[in-house]
């Protein structure tokens, strides 16, 4: 068996919540600016703005 160091994709933990973000920036990429969430612009693309 080989030994797995750091740099192995194996040793990694999965990030759901980047995974999720990365997600949202590829259906609803008008809610990202500057690379962060707005999220009145993703509600509003939601159906949910007031």
């Amino acid at each position: 068996m080989e030994r797995l160091n750091l740099n192995d994709p194996g040793s990694k933990s999965p990030d759901p919540v980047n995974e999720n973000i990365n997600a949202l920036k590829t259906i609803f990429p008008d809610a990202f600016i500057e690379g962060k969430i707005d999220f009145e612009v993703l509600k509003q693309l939601l159906g949910g703005g007031d």
